[in-house]
């Protein structure tokens, strides 16, 4: 087994990386609600995390002009490479720029900036929340809007607490990876409260027919925010909520699980 020990800023610069497009596909109606959020706010979008592109490019597609900002050197390769053999219209539509939510300047205004796949969820102190709200706030037009998803596990961790036991990986799923590789992925989640950090362990088993070959293990580290914690954030740095949900399709929020956030600039 080859195992990574990456500092949090770094973990999707490895394995995490490796297997993104392959394993990471995203959420039920995510690409779709930012999406046509995109279309009927007819405005520049910022994109925050764009990683190697799964929600950005829809919203290139279909009409809108596009900047994304991303930490890692990796993903924000195969998102210039998707980018690549986009048709010239859509490409063109497009700006990548590599950099750290918490300390940009873009030196222009959005009218909407995104934060798809909870990477709110990547700021893992109350320090980098308020910095990275900073810098929105910086860059949204008058009136401009702020979208973003988050997962709350209280459930999951209610679970946990009164039937504790112990963990074993859980089998999660089968995918072919790019190089033509039959993987499994497998993964424990676990919780610091101190931190209110989720700690994700994740194993990829490289298999041939029903022989692993190779095993690489990773960890992803997010920061869970409880409803009113997030509210209070966002009203902080001067954003009003329009809405809260709990899911894409403007299920009601339940007081757990997916929150679904869209917040204007007073």
């Amino acid at each position: 087994m080859i195992a990574e020990d990456l500092p949090p800023e770094h973990e999707y610069d490895g394995t995490l990386a490796r297997y993104y497009d392959a394993y990471f596909t995203g959420l039920d109606g995510e690409a779709e609600f930012y999406t046509n959020l995109a279309v009927a706010i007819s405005g520049p979008v910022l994109e925050l995390g764009c990683g190697t592109g799964r929600t950005l490019i829809p919203i290139a597609e279909a009409g809108s002009q596009i900047s994304g900002l991303e930490r890692s050197g990796s993903m924000l390769d195969r998102a210039r490479q998707r980018i690549g053999i986009l048709a010239p219209d859509v490409g063109a539509r497009v700006n990548l720029h590599s950099g750290d939510m918490r300390s940009f300047d873009l030196g222009r205004h959005f009218d909407l900036v995104t934060l798809p796949y909870r990477t709110f969820q990547h700021l893992l102190t109350v320090d980098d929340q308020h910095r990275a709200l900073d810098c929105i706030c910086r860059h949204l037009a008058p009136g401009g809007r702020v979208a973003l998803n988050v997962y709350d596990p209280l459930m999951d961790i209610s679970r946990l607490l009164t039937n504790p036991t112990d963990p074993e990986p859980a089998t999660d799923a089968e995918f072919t990876d790019g190089e033509g590789h039959r993987v499994r992925a497998r993964y424990l989640r676990g919780y610091d409260p101190a931190n209110q950090w989720m700690v994700q362990h994740f194993w990829f088993d490289q298999l041939e027919g029903k022989q692993t070959v190779e095993t690489l293990q990773a960890r992803l580290t997010l920061r869970y925010a409880f409803r009113f914690e997030m509210e209070h954030l966002l009203s902080r740095h001067g954003l009003r909520v329009v809405s809260l949900a709990g899911g894409f399709g403007g299920e009601a929020y339940e007081g757990w699980g997916e929150q679904v956030w869209v917040a204007a600039q007073t």
